[in-house]
């Protein structure tokens, strides 16, 4: 009888990598896709933060000259901006309306899907509400 010459791996062998590979897939992708969920939670706090200071930042540099304040220099209770924010970082089309009360404190950092009036697909839109200016110039 002649001797077969073995070159290959069993279907045994094939099974138990394959098993292998998926086990580790199992634990490695809800890993990636919580990292990149808490990725994108700093990118939208990082907006909010960058856009809620540079619109303090114009309210107190321009407030009279755009009406943020009234005859008296009195701020208004509360500001609602609202603002777009590029992938690089950049903000634009920043819209700031006094409010004589304070309905709401919520902020919002929203990815767009498709292109609006003012931002692009993949910007991200920010609406919040400033509420107070303290004396050093920040927020509380």
């Amino acid at each position: 009888m002649k001797k077969q010459n073995k070159k290959g791996f069993t279907l045994a062998e094939l099974l138990i990598v394959v098993a292998i590979i998926a086990v580790l897939t199992a634990i490695a992708v809800p890993l990636f896709v919580g990292a990149l969920n808490r990725a994108e939670e700093n990118v939208e706090a990082a907006n909010i933060r960058a856009v809620r200071g540079a619109a303090v930042e114009e309210i107190l540099m321009n407030g009279d000259e755009k009406g943020y304040f009234d005859c008296l220099g009195t701020p208004a209770k509360a500001w609602n901006v609202e603002a777009y924010v590029t992938a690089s970082g950049e903000i634009h089309d920043m819209t700031i309306m006094p409010k004589p009360f304070v309905e709401t404190t919520t902020s919002e950092c929203k990815k767009l899907s498709k292109a609006d009036e003012k931002g692009k697909q993949g910007e991200y839109k920010v609406v919040l509400v400033i509420t107070e200016l303290d004396a050093t110039n920040s927020l509380n």
